[in-house]
């Protein structure tokens, strides 16, 4: 698949601010869609300053700190969800010390 390219778009009504296009973001297997976003221009000046440091396309970088933001939503999720697993669970813990006696370590 393409790197989706990211092309600007003057909103109306919205002087200081642009929509960028992400095109061929695919969101199901198959389908190619595009994705807008508005951005300030701090945050479109932001991303200009980190893809001009490091090379990278802007369209690269903005997915992926998409795909980054999702691990870290589905990890939060997943942590919640363990959590309350446990809590549930009505098991005990025991001290470090008195596991690693047990195992013999």
């Amino acid at each position: 698949m393409p790197s989706p390219a990211l092309t600007p778009n003057t909103t109306a009504g919205r002087a200081a601010e642009q929509i960028f296009s992400v095109h061929h973001l695919r969101l199901r297997e198959g389908d190619d869609v595009s994705l807008s976003i508005e951005l300030s221009d701090d945050e479109q000046q932001r991303i200009a300053a980190v893809t001009a440091r490091t090379g990278q396309p802007a369209a690269e970088f903005v997915h992926e700190a998409i795909v980054s933001h999702l691990d870290e939503v589905d990890d939060a999720a997943w942590a919640e969800e363990s959590a309350a697993e446990w809590v549930g669970s009505e098991q005990t813990t025991r001290p470090l010390g008195e596991l690693r006696r047990e195992l013999g370590l």
